[in-house]
């Protein structure tokens, strides 16, 4: 998409033209991506983003935009963004269209089980238990394992507050699941914001009742003990351990071998190999 085609349905003025082929925030990557800037604090992560190719910005920082980005100058560019991703969404195929549903043939899939008649694919030696519910633009890789009452690729938790009231912003992306993952009883894994995927690694385990939100990365051969809450945009690193009932703030990443103890409310990066034990509104490092 070109960005000199977006003031055709938003308020905004084409000062470079370019193309994007996605949308997403500056911690995000993908494919030729639209972001945006309203405060200066943010424009040193979103020039290192390498993805970024075109942004949605406020007059006075447009001049502080390179000359191979595209610029949509706005005067609110946030708001602005997750319309251009509401019209994206609801009116064209810009993330595309679901193919139908596609379930191999060894595939145990509960007769109780609700799956999408589009854009599921499930895959070799998946076991589907009970009232398992499974949205469209969900992948299950081989062998992995869904216990009841589980959802997955349901839409994720994402309102802001306007004039007219308080409007939710459709998720257009989906949940993957990579082989030999298993998730337990009534949790919940939310589809991703803009088109890609809220994703688990390979032999990544999820006790009863864990939440994994909007866009989240979990990596291989991770932990996730009952009543875990990853908020959106976690980047969980591989071979990791999030305790019962600890809480993993937005946008936080945790390295590869971290250790995160029961009741932790992590609101800050946890290096690889760290361990840390909850407090309150943050968290203590013990030695290893």
């Amino acid at each position: 998409m070109l960005a000199s085609e977006v003031p055709a349905f938003l308020t905004v003025t084409c000062l470079r033209d370019g193309e994007f082929h996605s949308l997403g925030y500056a911690s995000h990557t993908g494919d030729s991506m639209l972001s945006f800037l309203d405060h200066e604090s943010f424009l040193e992560p979103l020039l290192a983003n390498q993805s970024v190719t075109a942004v949605l910005v406020t007059p006075a920082l447009a001049g502080s935009l390179p000359s191979h980005l595209a610029v949509l100058e706005s005067q609110n560019p946030k708001e602005d963004f997750y319309d251009l991703h509401t019209h994206l969404t609801r009116n064209t195929f810009f993330y595309g269209e679901p193919a139908p549903t596609e379930v191999a043939a060894d595939a145990y899939i509960h007769p109780s089980a609700v799956i999408a008649p589009v854009g599921v694919r499930i895959g070799s030696g998946v076991v589907i238990e009970p009232h398992v519910t499974v949205h469209t633009g969900t992948v299950i890789e081989s062998h992995c394992i869904i216990r009841s009452g589980t959802t997955l690729g349901g839409e994720g938790f994402l309102f802001r507050r306007r004039p007219s009231g308080i409007v939710g912003i459709p998720h257009s992306g989906g949940v993957w699941l990579c082989p030999e993952v298993e998730i337990q009883h009534n949790c919940v894994v939310d589809k991703a914001i803009f088109g890609r995927h809220t994703s688990l690694g390979r032999q990544t385990k999820l006790d009863n009742f864990v939440h994994v939100a909007h866009d989240t990365r979990i990596g291989e051969r991770c932990l996730l003990a009952a009543g875990a809450v990853l908020a959106g945009s976690v980047n969980v690193g591989d071979d990791v351990w999030i305790g019962p009932g600890a809480v993993i703030s937005n946008f936080v990443q945790l390295g590869n071998g971290a250790f995160v103890s029961l009741g932790t409310v992590a609101t800050r990066a946890v290096e690889p190999g760290q361990k840390v034990i909850g407090r309150a509104l943050g968290f203590t490092v013990q030695a290893k």
